[in-house]
């Protein structure tokens, strides 16, 4: 497992470094033809690609406090060029991410969408806990 998120962790740096020398006008375009609203709130699941904070700017909001925690979610995956399933299971860069968003969904636990966000994202942080923990032992008892 330690291998796999090696290799996509090293897949989404370098979309991240592609993605850092775009242009505002490049990255405009990319939100116009990929970012896709769903009919949850914008955030919540799936979207496309594409800079999120550029869709928020072009009007793509978010509609509840989950929507929010989901929409930080999606910067901080963008920053660091993580997208996809992929991605959400094995890049353990994106830890923290995940924990904020799903510490949001359990501070709101009436809030719609915070049973479906933890649903998804509870056993998504137990994994990639569970991975960063097999490093810590392959690294120091060998």
């Amino acid at each position: 497992m330690a291998n796999i998120s090696d290799l996509v962790a090293l897949n989404d740096n370098l979309k991240s470094i592609k993605q850092s020398k775009q242009t505002i006008e490049e990255q405009e375009l990319i939100v116009e033809n990929k970012f896709k609203a769903n009919k949850r709130d914008n955030y919540i699941g799936p979207n496309g690609k594409g800079n999120p904070e550029i869709a928020l700017e072009k009007g793509t909001g978010f509609n509840t406090k989950i929507g929010e925690g989901a929409f930080n979610h999606d910067v901080a995956y963008y920053k660091l060029g993580a997208d996809g399933p992929l991605s959400a299971v094995f890049n353990t860069n994106t830890l923290g991410a995940d924990r904020i968003l799903l510490q949001v969904a359990r501070n709101n636990p009436t809030a719609q969408y915070s049973a479906l966000v933890r649903s998804v994202f509870t056993p998504i942080v137990g994994l990639k806990i569970g991975i960063s923990n097999a490093y810590l032992f392959t690294t120091f008892y060998k």
